[in-house]
């Protein structure tokens, strides 16, 4: 019983199945005759909407030329007549002449615009209307709307006395309405009857001739599910039948041919993938470079630049493939440069070293070309290479002033023991008084010479990291006090007052006592050669919990906020003339900077132009450190 239930149900829908596709199939072979007959209809809407349309614009004439005379002919009516107050002046003759849907009021108005006279339909009330005073004006037509929203179109003209203006007759006509051309719906409709019968006539006779081109059809969609692709064998005679047969070769010949364009296509895509690799992988290490790149092709268009290019030169990358080098080039050197690079033929450019301003920086830039031929030597553009070359030509402008520096500090030296070595082999060194004076400068000069090279030495066995340092345990305060006195001893001439503070208890601090010397002697050094007259330099030790501050301070010239950021770069001086009428030759911070780091210290600067500068130096105590090395 259930197998005959379940038959029975899938039995039904089967049917139900073959119902739907028969329907289906019903409204796509009938759609072509519901086209037609939509389109039919649309052809009659169409004629019917012109007729009337056209009915419209013929009564919208007819009562504007009719508006029109009335309101002159009225016009050369006596003032009189117009206004004579009885049923038969020729207002009212002409309100009883004219059809109801045609006249909506007449009025004659004085020269101020009230009315003198007037007659109008059955609930229409006359809309105000001003009356013109200039000649030109009086005649003429307005459209207006009553007061039930009716659209009229009113016509006046002058009311004259001799040729004196005394008002003016105003004709208020209803304006046609659209849909009052369906009066004549039965002519349409006789128009529009021969249009609809043709239609099924037509579709009668398209449908005979589609007949064999659908049953062919059918056939080939029958065909196509069944065969997938394969040639349609389709018993079909006369012109159907040829054109069959040549749809079978186009069909064959069109197969092979989607066979070969997708091998095609999969090796084209195969080949993009791996350029589409190559150029990533390309292009990743380009804009990894730490130079900017421009690559100009052999057009002259520039075709590709890095990001890098935006920082130097303070333009963005999309402004630069977008627009002519004239337009983003930061100053003329650097464009004539690139208009040659973008020149294919030319292909040996000397480098070019050129300053350029942006995002508020002076920057030194090298750009140098490189052609790019093929394995003939045909020129495929040029490459241009931007690098920033300021740190580079700062540091070979320090290392000059070094130079000439550690020659003047050496030579002045060395003329003072020729001096004195010629004078004491000489007469003079007969002079006891004058011998010993020769001994101590020579001693002086030579101890001076010893330092310059003691730093230099220090210096580079700092880079080198070959210098070691011996920590031992110093009583600090006498320490810093021999060498705050031995700087204040030498400054003594200078007028400068010198003031040392030092706590009570003794610091517990390791170090390198000859290390350390040379770091807060380079301070002090600066804190005296950088002062004013008369000014003040300090020393203040702190004992701190668990570290030692040392602080020197000054009253000199003080240190501008840009160069703050550099003072402790070997070899850098200030661009400021009272900084460079003074000698130095920016070893000393450096120095005092790598001395601390050394001891696990921390060194910072904190300045005002003008009012003075204060170099703190933390050192951790001997408890601290072995608590952090445990």
């Amino acid at each position: 019983m259930g197998d005959r239930s379940v038959q029975s149900a899938t039995q039904g829908l089967a049917e139900m199945h073959d119902l739907i596709t028969k329907i289906g199939h019903s409204l796509k072979t009938q759609s072509l005759g519901l086209s037609m007959i939509v389109a039919t209809l649309c052809a009659i809407a169409l004629v019917v909407y012109q007729s009337l349309s056209h009915q419209h614009r013929v009564e919208a004439q007819n009562v504007r030329a009719q508006g029109q005379s009335l309101a002159q002919l009225l016009s050369e009516v006596p003032a009189s007549q117009l206004t004579a107050q009885n049923t038969r002046n020729t207002l009212s003759i002409l309100q009883h002449s004219l059809p109801r849907n045609v006249l909506a009021y007449a009025v004659v108005v004085n020269a101020n615009g009230r009315a003198v006279s007037q007659v109008n339909r059955q609930g229409v009330v006359v809309p105000p209307g001003s009356v013109a005073a200039s000649p030109s004006e009086w005649n003429g037509e307005r459209q207006l709307k009553l007061v039930d929203g009716r659209d009229i179109r009113e016509f006046y003209a002058p009311v004259l006395v001799g040729s004196s203006f005394r008002g003016a007759v105003r004709l208020g006509f209803f304006e046609p309405e659209f849909i009052a051309g369906w009066q004549n719906l039965p002519m349409i409709a006789s128009m529009a009857l021969p249009v609809f019968l043709l239609a099924p006539l037509f579709y009668f006779l398209m449908r005979r001739q589609l007949l064999p081109l659908q049953q062919t059809q059918q056939k080939i969609a029958s065909q196509l599910d069944a065969a997938a692709g394969r040639e349609l064998k389709v018993d079909v005679n006369g012109e159907l039948g040829e054109f069959l047969t040549n749809f079978n070769d186009y069909f064959r010949r069109a197969s092979e041919r989607i066979n070969l364009l997708e091998h095609d296509n999969h090796s084209v895509q195969a080949s993009s993938k791996v350029l589409h690799y190559k150029y990533s992988r390309l292009e990743a290490v380009i804009e990894a470079l730490p130079n900017g790149v421009l690559l100009f092709d052999e057009s002259g268009s520039l075709v590709f630049a890095n990001n890098k290019i935006s920082s130097l030169i303070a333009v963005e990358k999309t402004a630069l493939l977008e627009q002519a080098v004239a337009n983003w080039c930061p100053n003329d050197e650097m464009f004539q440069y690139l208009a040659r690079c973008s020149d294919p033929s030319n292909r040996a450019l000397p480098e070019l070293r050129t300053r350029v301003e942006g995002n508020g920086r002076v920057k030194d830039l090298n750009l140098a070309a490189y052609p790019m031929l093929t394995d003939s030597g045909q020129s495929q553009g040029n490459l241009v290479i931007v690098r920033d070359a300021s740190k580079e030509i700062a540091a070979e402008s320090s290392r000059e002033e070094f130079v000439a520096h550690i020659s003047h500090e050496l030579k002045t030296p060395l003329n003072t023991l020729m001096l004195y070595s010629e004078s004491l082999l000489g007469e003079d060194g007969r002079d006891e008084q004058f011998r010993s004076e020769g001994l101590n400068v020579i001693y002086d000069e030579a101890e001076r010479m010893a330092a310059l090279i003691s730093n230099l030495l220090s210096i580079t066995k700092i880079e080198m990291g070959s210098l070691n340092i011996e920590r031992t345990r110093v009583k600090f305060n006498d320490f810093i006090e021999d060498t705050f006195r031995t700087i204040e001893k030498g400054a003594h001439a200078s007028g400068l007052q010198f003031d040392l503070q030092l706590p009570g208890d003794e610091p517990l601090v390791a170090i390198d006592k000859d290390l350390m010397r040379v770091a807060v002697n380079n301070l002090l050094t600066n804190a005296v050669k950088y002062n004013r007259p008369n000014g003040k330099v300090s020393l203040e030790v702190e004992d701190l919990d668990d570290s030692v501050r040392l602080q020197v301070r000054d009253t000199g010239i003080g240190i501008s906020a840009a160069d703050l950021e550099h003072v402790f770069d070997k070899f850098y001086r200030s661009e400021s003339d009272e900084v460079r009428e003074r000698t130095g030759h920016g070893l000393g911070l450096s120095l005092a900077h790598d001395i601390v780091q050394l001891h696990n210290g921390r060194l910072s600067v904190s300045s005002e132009p003008g009012v003075g500068t204060e170099f703190i130096i933390e050192l951790r105590k001997e408890s601290e450190l072995l608590r952090k090395a445990s």
